[in-house]
């Protein structure tokens, strides 16, 4: 396994799928992660970062300058802690350790044995190489989940509104879709906050059959620009930019 790309892309690429933020904790709220091991795969150019734990599922693809196919598992603080010292581009090689190298500059880390959630990676990325982000209209399965509705966002026009749920402090997102807008809303005791977002307004696409869903992720937090989200009732959500795809279980109460 060998490729080279920017030191910087990588680090943010590898750091993403920690899919680190806010979490429902008890009656609050806890930064967290999904874990900190990071399943990569390249073939050809297109290095595919993958992490996972029992509920939820990333992928994120890197454009790189491929040398040689292959697969391995890394840490990913450790190797954070190394990338952001380095600038510029790196030689990223795998044989029975990683070496990382960037001019003058060398690293030399281990090799995780397995990811330990490898069973979840392995069925998240056989079940979304064939989703087709942008189609119009378009709803994938995941699975035998075959989606009812699909939702067009732009994470840089949700700031304000998710800004304001997330004040409620429960950590849960309730998803109401009603065929043509979405309702966002969280309750928390005798508190509760509720927007409805329109189409052509704070959605781009808007379209499918009626759907709700409640959900424990800061979803807006990993997206940077226009992302799809995929809903059917009771049943995972499924979010997509075309570079970045996450599947999280749905929240069913304590």
């Amino acid at each position: 396994m060998k490729f080279n790309c920017d030191a910087k892309q990588l680090m943010d690429a590898i750091e993403s799928t920690t899919l680190k933020g806010k979490y429902k904790y008890g009656d609050g709220l806890k930064s967290k992660s999904i874990g900190d091991y990071c399943y990569m795969k390249i073939t050809g150019n297109e290095l595919t970062l993958h992490n996972s734990d029992n509920t939820t599922a990333v992928r994120v693809i890197l454009e790189v300058d491929g040398n040689e196919s292959g697969q391995c598992t890394v840490e990913i603080s450790r190797m954070i802690k190394y990338l952001k010292n380095i600038k510029g581009s790196i030689t990223f090689t795998k044989t029975d350790h990683i070496k990382i190298n960037s001019g003058n500059a060398n690293v030399s880390l281990p090799v995780v044995v397995v990811h330990p959630s490898i069973d979840m990676i392995t069925k998240h990325e056989n079940r979304i190489k064939d989703i087709e982000f942008g189609t119009p209209e378009y709803l994938p399965a995941w699975g035998k989940v075959e989606y009812e509705a699909g939702i067009g966002l732009n994470s840089k026009n949700i700031q304000e509104t998710m800004k304001a749920v997330e004040s409620v402090g429960s950590g849960v997102f309730k998803l109401d879709f009603d065929g043509e807008s979405l309702t966002i809303s969280s309750s928390k005791l005798n508190e509760s906050y509720s927007e409805v977002l329109e189409f052509g307004e704070k959605l781009w696409a808007a379209y499918g059959e009626e759907a709700t869903v409640e959900v424990v992720l800061p979803f807006h937090n990993f997206y940077d620009g226009i992302f799809m989200m995929y809903l059917k009732d009771e049943c995972p959500i499924l979010f997509d930019d075309g570079k970045c795809s996450i599947i999280r279980a749905p929240y069913m109460g304590n």
